[in-house]
């Protein structure tokens, strides 16, 4: 059994000056474990599940994946729910829509919460690589546990910044007591790939299209 591990961030890694201010106390790095058998059906009730709530953001367009393009941004739906509470009628029915799905799915998920002090330093390239190395110590040994193996993936940031990822893993190299250890997963980074419009070129999906495909080949034999 093969098992998918999607890692994404919300807040930032700016550091809070004041106790008023507009910059989010928060940085969270979560991660998003399911079984990649189970993969298409949960992104195709997903998108039944945004075209039921949201269907005012899509355009009609008989490719039932072309909706994938269409992103529902958490930041709309804390604003939502900020601005109408309890009456957010369809963005709180999506949010229970979306955890009853990871239910059905067994999905499971991780996550690291860094809370920033108040005109504090916030040593962002620290705190990412070592909730990336949390990350994978938790889902090897979620895949020990189900005898699996797996890979994960972790969303684009920026250049630079993605160069840091792969180096801080004990999963980006094979060799010695780290590749041992962490024999059952393969870490991928999203560099650039630009998910969202630019995937509509066919070079853009078959540079992504390869980049998981060679995470999949890498794969070490148990």
């Amino acid at each position: 059994m093969t098992y998918l591990c999607y890692i994404d961030e919300a807040g930032c890694a700016t550091p809070v000056p004041a106790a008023q201010t507009d910059i989010q106390p928060v940085l969270v790095i979560v991660s998003l474990i399911v079984d990649a058998a189970r993969v298409h059906e949960l992104t195709v009730d997903f998108l039944d599940l945004k075209r039921r709530y949201f269907p005012k953001k899509f355009d009609g367009s008989p490719h039932q994946l072309d909706h994938v393009l269409v992103e529902i941004k958490g930041s709309d739906l804390r604003s939502a729910i900020r601005k109408h509470g309890a009456r957010a009628d369809a963005t709180l029915k999506f949010i229970d829509g979306t955890l009853d799905l990871l239910r059905v799915h067994a999905a499971r998920l991780f996550a690291t919460v860094w809370i920033k002090g108040i005109n504090r330093p916030f040593d962002s390239r620290a705190i990412y690589t070592s909730s990336i190395q949390a990350a994978c110590r938790n889902f090897s040994a979620f895949l020990d546990w189900h005898d699996a193996t797996g890979f994960m993936v972790a969303d684009s940031r920026t250049p630079a910044l993605n160069t840091q990822v792969p180096g801080s893993s004990p999963a980006s190299s094979w060799l010695g007591a780290a590749a041992k250890k962490y024999a059952r997963l393969c870490l991928a980074v999203l560099r650039q790939l630009q998910v969202r419009s630019d995937m509509q070129s066919p070079e853009r999906s078959k540079q992504a299209a390869q980049l998981l495909l060679n995470c999949v080949t890498c794969s070490p034999k148990r």
